[in-house]
């Protein structure tokens, strides 16, 4: 992984849902969701902080001073590579 942010998404179900969007180093394979769910799982985090969706981009969204925008979803040009939704069962929801 290069850089990450975490954003919380609508959800009509919950309200918002967590997404992380990452950038990856050239050459890097991109995990699966839930592996990153078990890891997270794994290192104490609270159910729910786990991620329900994860996004893979070429590029993080920028403000003018060239930090991350978490306020602004990357633009259309950097549509994400891989886009993986977690299914309840992933998450440990009932």
């Amino acid at each position: 992984m290069a850089e990450a942010a975490v954003i919380g998404l609508p959800d009509a179900e919950r309200g918002e849902r967590v997404c992380a969007v990452r950038t990856l180093h050239a050459g890097t394979a991109h995990p699966s969701l839930a592996d990153v769910v078990a890891y997270l799982r794994d290192s104490g985090r609270m159910p729910q902080k786990l991620l329900e969706q994860l996004e893979i981009v070429d590029e993080l969204p920028r403000n003018g001073l060239g930090k991350t925008s978490r306020r602004s979803r990357p633009p259309a040009a950097a549509t994400p590579h891989v886009r993986l939704s977690a299914p309840d069962r992933v998450l440990g929801y009932s």
